[in-house]
């Protein structure tokens, strides 16, 4: 039992030392509430919420400054304390009321409990700091016949449901603890929306203290909510940053819904499917969650409200933001099509003036030059508008060639659908005195770089048809 006793002791100091809300770490003032079943079954599980409730919220949390509530309930529910801790003569006096607590209360009235917390709550509810409450509970939902929350089979009725709605809208940090598997604390976690710990096996202060690590986390949303543009599809996606504190490891949040009003519009939940998504311990974490708006809505811009649930666990705050909606109109909805179409008409344009060009220049020439019965060129020339071939002559050999040089005598040019002749050196067509305007079947008397007298032919060598 001792080295049992010698565990237990270690595992609670190294969870007390780890919490960054500790009396010896904090500066900023918070408010914390714990609401306590004090039913009938909680009379052997009471004492250790009780040693929980003294040796670390009071001893280890709670600073001059903090204020203190604690909601004992059963049938009805008891504001045992509440009020601001000045100091140790204020966190014993609380611990003196609080080893008073015992566990003999009849029936189990959750919602009437959630009532007296938020009477309590209301009057500090804007002085600026951050409010973390506890509520741990072994039963069911089991309010007297009295009670507007009493309902036969034990469930949540409409006016409970309708006062969790209030809370959640507060944007207080809220840990359900269960103590046990028959209890009513998963559903109202889920009513809540928060964060949700079950204690199925030994009840002790390690036991709590594990279990409820995460209480004294906070995920704060740390941007504006950004809605990229929403096509005809309606499909979006929506980006922010949440800043978190407060935990020892990552967080698990889980959005379940997310509520778009839009003008006077009914409000419809754009969230297809629960997304779930972790935070970092500290710091900040970008976020981007997809959403799906409803086809109908008109292109512009307008505002929306976004109303953020929830699943039992981790949530951030506050849950209802303002955001700016694009919507595209015809033009930004088929911008791609647009793009296309553009790409495919210039593409015509540009084929369209080639082949303008083309018709324009007419039909390639082909022909062959002939210098005293030797040919210029092996085979025909073909030679398109717009193109130029050259007459050189290299050692008394004459040849054509695509470049001119300072061995080219004369340039053959395509003009419509004639072939002309222009001479680049007059004294070696010493008998021409203008050049014809096609120069295919005619011939030139042409005088080599020696001297001699040569005859040159332009042979035509169009195909048949």
């Amino acid at each position: 039992m001792g080295t049992m006793k010698r565990f237990v002791s270690l595992a609670l100091l190294s969870i007390v030392l780890a919490c960054p809300l500790l009396a010896d770490t904090r500066t900023e003032n918070i408010d914390v509430v714990v609401a306590l079943d004090r039913s009938r079954s909680m009379e052997k599980k009471v004492e250790a919420v009780k040693s929980y409730v003294s040796t670390y919220l009071i001893d280890q949390v709670l600073i001059p400054g903090d204020h203190f509530i604690v909601v004992a309930f059963y049938g009805k529910a008891d504001v045992i304390i509440s009020q601001a801790i000045g100091g140790d003569a204020d966190k014993k006096a609380v611990k003196s009321i609080i080893t008073k607590i015992r566990g003999n209360g009849r029936f189990t009235d959750i919602g009437n409990a959630l009532d007296i917390l938020q009477q309590q709550v209301t009057p500090i509810e804007n002085d600026g700091r951050k409010k973390f409450i506890l509520l741990l509970t072994d039963g069911i939902q089991e309010a007297p016949t009295t009670s507007k929350y009493y309902s036969k089979d034990g469930k949540f009725n409409h006016a409970f449901l309708t006062n969790t709605k209030t809370i959640q809208q507060k944007g207080w940090k809220i840990q359900i603890l269960g103590i046990g598997t028959d209890t009513a604390a998963r559903d109202l976690a889920r009513e809540l929306e928060g964060s949700y710990t079950e204690i199925k096996d030994a009840l002790n202060v390690d036991s709590l203290l594990s279990s409820t690590e995460g209480l004294f986390g906070k995920i704060t949303l740390d941007s504006p909510v950004l809605v990229s543009p929403i096509p005809a599809s309606g499909a979006s996606a929506l980006a922010f940053t949440l800043k978190s504190e407060g935990y020892k490891e990552e967080a698990r949040v889980t959005i379940d819904a997310v509520n778009s009003q839009i003008g006077g519009a009914p409000g419809a939940n754009i969230l297809e499917a629960p997304f779930a998504f972790s935070v970092r311990a500290s710091g900040a974490t970008r976020v981007s969650v997809p959403v799906r708006f409803p086809r109908d809505l008109p292109p512009g811009l307008s505002k929306a409200t976004l109303s953020f649930s929830f699943a039992a666990g981790e949530r951030f705050t506050p849950s209802d933001v303002t955001a700016r909606l694009s919507v595209k109109g015809w033009f930004g909805n088929n911008l791609l099509l647009l793009i296309a179409a553009a790409a495919v008409l210039i593409v015509l344009v540009v084929l369209l003036v080639l082949l303008v060009r083309r018709l324009m220049r007419g039909k390639p020439i082909r022909f062959a030059v002939v210098v005293d019965g030797e040919p210029a060129a092996p085979g025909a020339v073909s030679l398109a508008a717009g193109r130029e071939i050259l007459l050189n002559e290299t050692g008394g050999a004459f040849s054509l060639a695509r470049k001119r040089n300072a061995r080219s005598v004369a340039r053959f040019r395509v003009k419509g659908r004639a072939l002309a002749l222009e001479v680049l050196k007059a004294d070696r067509f010493p008998k021409l005195a203008e050049a014809p305007a096609d120069a295919r079947g005619k011939s030139f008397v042409l005088r080599s770089e020696r001297g001699e007298k040569l005859t040159m032919k332009v042979v035509s060598k169009e195909r048949a048809k």
